[in-house]
């Protein structure tokens, strides 16, 4: 009886170590092409496509990749953008220009403004060959803002005093726990200017604007309804989804059925698209001006949001 207890004692495992990791790879890698597998391309046939970019515009990654891919998509014969948004910061606004450009010069592209297509949100309309926006759209808000909180007081009332160490004056300035150096908001002026100058330029040679009031108006961030942009040569027509598709059907000779492409990632960016964009999409006040106070709500830095 001891023998044989010995025995099985002596017997190696059946499973060792390495078949386990082994195994291990091949679910993964199982699941991965599943995965793979089971997701849709965006253009699943020949046709118009349309998609919707919403929300404040920040950190736009992933929309930038969908993007590229519709761009050398052989199926998609063309493209509506619909565009609701009060704009955001810089460098996500040139990008998502830029990609939006890209199509552009490849297919016919049309861009249709919904509620709001202010600041960033109208810069990155200046990408299509046709805009579009309702009598009512909010649009226009053409330059740039920078938010500082002076928290100093706060600070102090809690029993907490700051120290800031810097290689320079205006390194970090300004910024919400000191005064402001001298110089720094000159710097900042100048900054803002400089990026403004960049938008108001890009307006100019897309729209073709020459009118020295208008330009005028422009330069002073003016805020306008979608009749006015029209009057001004911000957009191109009245219209919507349905003026947009025939423009396209008709002026570029495409025979190809409507269809929506998803491009949404809800789960990104879920607090600063939806929480911090809703201070900017609620356009039930009547007032244009109680309507632009709304769009300044939404400044955290450099923003394309006047």
């Amino acid at each position: 009886m001891e023998q044989s207890n010995m025995n099985g004692c002596n017997k190696k495992p059946l499973i060792n170590k390495k078949t386990i990791f082994f195994t291990f790879l091949l679910i993964i890698g199982f699941i991965s092409g599943i995965r793979n597998f089971s997701e849709k391309p965006l253009v699943v046939e020949d046709s118009i496509g349309r998609i919707l970019i919403e929300g404040a515009i920040f950190d736009e990654v992933d929309l930038l990749k969908k993007l590229e891919i519709l761009e050398f998509d052989p199926k998609l014969h063309g493209l509506i953008v619909e565009i609701d948004s009060p704009g955001g910061a810089v460098v996500p606004s040139y990008r998502l220009y830029d990609g939006i450009k890209k199509i552009a010069d490849k297919k016919p592209l049309a861009i249709v403004m919904k509620s709001v297509a202010a600041s960033g949100g109208y810069l990155i309309s200046l990408a299509g060959e046709k805009i579009f926006a309702h009598p009512s759209t909010i649009t226009g808000s053409i330059g740039v803002i920078f938010f500082k909180a002076d928290v100093r007081e706060l600070l102090n009332k809690i029993g907490v005093k700051p120290l800031v160490f810097k290689s320079g004056k205006l390194k970090a300035s300004p910024n919400p726990i000191e005064e402001v150096e001298e110089g720094a908001n000159k710097m900042m002026e100048k900054t803002i200017f400089s990026t403004k100058k960049q938008f108001v330029d890009l307006v100019l040679a897309r729209r073709k604007i020459t009118d020295e009031k208008i330009i005028a108006d422009i330069e002073n961030s003016g805020i306008y309804l979608g009749v006015e942009a029209k009057e001004i040569g911000l957009i191109d027509e009245l219209g919507g989804i349905k003026e947009a598709y025939e423009w396209i059907v008709k002026e570029k000779n495409l025979n190809f059925p409507l269809r929506d492409i998803n491009i949404s990632d809800k789960k990104k960016d879920f607090f600063m698209k939806k929480i911090l964009g809703s201070l900017s999409l609620d356009f039930q006040l009547s007032d244009q001006i109680q309507k632009l106070n709304l769009l300044k709500k939404n400044g955290l830095y450099l923003m394309y949001d006047e």
